[in-house]
């Protein structure tokens, strides 16, 4: 049995990989570097911005959106299930 599923990463994570850099808990990101500490894409934290899906906190300076390291690391934290019918 191939275990190639394991390595294999998405579209998202290729586009937005995990970064290198250590951030302070209250360094604030931007939305492309937030995205690549989730693992996600900058348009699906806008979508969840915008409908409300997801409570994660941002900070709005002038026009631009800002993440706190720290409440993305939280965030994560709070999304552990121990089993696949916990919502």
């Amino acid at each position: 049995m191939s275990l190639n599923f394991l390595t294999t990463q998405t579209d998202s994570a290729r586009e937005h990989p995990l970064p290198s850099t250590k951030y302070e808990l209250d360094h604030l990101l931007t939305s492309e570097q937030a995205a690549g500490v989730l693992g996600l894409s900058p348009k699906t934290l806008a979508n969840w911005r915008v409908q409300g899906i997801e409570n994660l906190p941002y900070r709005k300076v002038g026009k631009a959106i800002r993440y706190k390291y720290g409440d993305l690391l939280a965030f994560i934290d709070l999304q552990k299930r121990e089993n696949t019918s916990q919502k």
